[in-house]
């Protein structure tokens, strides 16, 4: 099960690096409590759009919806807010 995000560049380029390690280190926390088996790749992307790919899972369409979920509420509410 293979789990391919293209974070908002915007997102990415604004963040220090330690916020940016706290972002995708709750990403992975959150997505492996729902996926423990998937494969996560994070990557920034290349424009102002966050982009998921799923792929190799019972219901590749279900997942993408369920990890875009992850990833809107990680971006906009998620603990790395708080790491400076």
């Amino acid at each position: 099960m293979k789990i391919d995000v293209k974070v908002d560049k915007n997102l990415f380029r604004n963040l220090s690096d330690k916020s940016r390690e706290a972002y995708l280190a709750e990403l992975q926390t959150r997505v492996h409590e729902i996926y423990p088996e998937s494969h996560l790749t994070v990557i920034p992307g290349l424009n102002d759009k966050t982009e998921i790919a799923t792929s190799d899972f019972f219901n590749d369409i279900e997942a993408k919806v369920t990890v875009q979920e992850i990833v809107d509420d990680v971006s906009q509410h998620g603990y790395w807010r708080n790491q400076g």
